[in-house]
């Protein structure tokens, strides 16, 4: 509970900034130095909000589908001898569908979070508070990377390469034309992330932290 908790308090926090008014007029924009660390700020809730979303929409997958979560951890630690970010142990998958679609949950989550990013990005309605657009910018950040870690997957336990084998994609000649579609959704939702930096730090004379902050942001 105390963790779940955390994680709602991180969602509080971006939701404050996201709301709060801007003080600043549209050409006083504080300093890039203070941008990269108020980002490195908001990656901390956003870790706690993205190990809660991955693993809590594993969860919400094997109850939808009549399976019983037996452990839910949300914090780092190590078991049985590997290190982990957090975990979710199931009983009664009973089928392939339902195995795929357990599998598979964080990134249809995150697929649905960043299409939504994107979308505000492209048709320009993000919020016209700063600190609300980095806080978008940072949380779309944390949901790419945990979109995009598995496309270069090769070990038996990504859960990516456990839904390859699933559907029969056993050889990476066969998984080839799908971790290719992988990289495409990802590099899409890679452009509108720079594009939603871009608009964070506008005309300033250090572009370049657009692209290093999304790095340094991703934490989940």
């Amino acid at each position: 509970m105390r963790r779940v908790r955390r994680a709602a308090g991180g969602l509080v926090a971006l939701a404050m900034a996201l709301a709060a008014p801007d003080v600043r007029a549209e050409g006083e924009r504080p300093e890039t130095s203070h941008w990269v660390w108020a980002g490195l700020g908001m990656a901390i809730p956003t870790y706690f909000i993205g190990v809660a979303v991955h693993e809590g929409s594993h969860a919400l997958a094997a109850e939808s589908v009549g399976a019983d979560v037996i452990e839910l951890h949300l914090l780092p630690g190590v078991r049985h001898g590997k290190f982990y970010f957090g975990y979710v142990r199931v009983t009664g998958l009973e089928s392939t569908a339902e195995r795929v679609f357990f599998l598979t949950a964080p990134k249809l989550v995150d697929v649905t979070l960043l299409g939504s990013y994107a979308a505000l990005v492209l048709t320009d309605t993000t919020p016209d508070n700063h600190y609300g657009r980095l806080a978008l910018a940072v949380l779309a950040t944390g949901f790419w990377v945990d979109f995009s870690k598995d496309i270069p997957a090769f070990w038996k336990h990504s859960d990516i390469v456990k839904v390859y084998d699933h559907i029969g994609a056993t050889s990476e000649l066969r998984r080839l034309p799908l971790r290719l579609i992988h990289a495409g959704l990802s590099a899409g939702a890679a452009y509108a992330i720079v594009r939603g930096y871009q608009d964070v730090f506008g005309d300033q004379s250090e572009p370049g932290a657009a692209l290093v902050l999304p790095l340094l942001a991703g934490s989940f």
